[in-house]
């Protein structure tokens, strides 16, 4: 299962925020990490919420695109795509 996550570290606190979409129609689900963007401090806090949220091992969680940017896609061995869609649709506030 392959979908779109907008992170944002040096967060406040760590949770999904909502959805993202992005000019060309994309859905991502964003969310906010307290861990800071360097040595990939905020990419392992981010596989370890996703591990966690859709209770999962971390070494089903990797993120295929966007290592070191914002935007990143994200893929889960064993996700049911039921269950990621549902995030998307509950977390859908059509703010950017």
């Amino acid at each position: 299962m392959f979908f779109n996550v907008r992170l944002n570290p040096r967060s406040s606190k760590t949770g999904v925020d909502g959805v993202y979409v992005s000019p060309n129609g994309e859905r991502y689900l964003k969310i906010s990490v307290n861990s800071p963007p360097v040595d990939g401090k905020a990419n392992a806090a981010l596989i370890t919420f996703l591990a966690k949220l859709l209770k999962t091992a971390k070494s089903r969680v990797k993120i295929v695109k966007g290592e070191q940017d914002r935007n990143k896609t994200i893929m889960i061995d064993d996700a049911d795509a039921a269950v990621i869609e549902e995030l998307l649709n509950k977390n859908d506030s059509n703010d950017n």
